[in-house]
């Protein structure tokens, strides 16, 4: 099977702009977000809970990430490999944190977190594969768009 690559010009944009937009509204969740949720919810136990929803969070992105490499690889459709993983990834992201903003509790805020996580990294999985996408002499500049340029995004509030 014919590798399919793009030209660095038509890739590194998106692989900037990518990460930039998703690394975003995942920083203000993690820091401004859960932490003021929990503080709403019971304050007397925010500083345990914050590490029990960290840990489980990990625990969920390490294996969503995995699970949305895979998925994606073996995706065939006119949007592409990776498209539609990313906008479903996206829009699970929008619905969950938006549950997660009516939490009445804790447990209902945990799931809302956990099926964020695992959104957040439909998002994360197919965008870091579209390196693959870079001609063999352009592979380390395509990484360094993704995590030197985009990421970097946001280190310069």
């Amino acid at each position: 099977m014919k590798k399919t690559t793009i030209p660095l010009i038509r890739l590194v944009p998106g692989l900037i702009i990518g990460p930039a937009s998703w690394l975003g509204p995942y920083i203000v969740m993690n820091s401004l977000f859960l932490p003021a949720l929990i503080q709403h919810l019971d304050a007397q136990n925010k500083v345990g809970l914050v590490a029990l929803f960290s840990t489980c969070g990990m625990v969920i992105a390490a294996i969503s990430n995995m699970v949305a490499g895979a998925l994606s690889d073996k995706t065939k459709s006119r949007f592409g490999k990776r498209t539609p993983w990313i906008i479903g990834g996206a829009f699970a992201f929008m619905i969950s944190m938006i549950g997660a903003s009516f939490a009445p509790n804790i447990p209902t805020l945990l799931l809302a977190w956990m099926i964020g996580q695992a959104a957040l990294n439909f998002i994360v999985a197919p965008m870091v594969a579209w390196i693959d996408f870079a001609p063999k002499d352009g592979k380390g500049t395509a990484s360094s768009a993704y995590g030197g340029l985009g990421m970097a995004v946001w280190g310069w509030r």
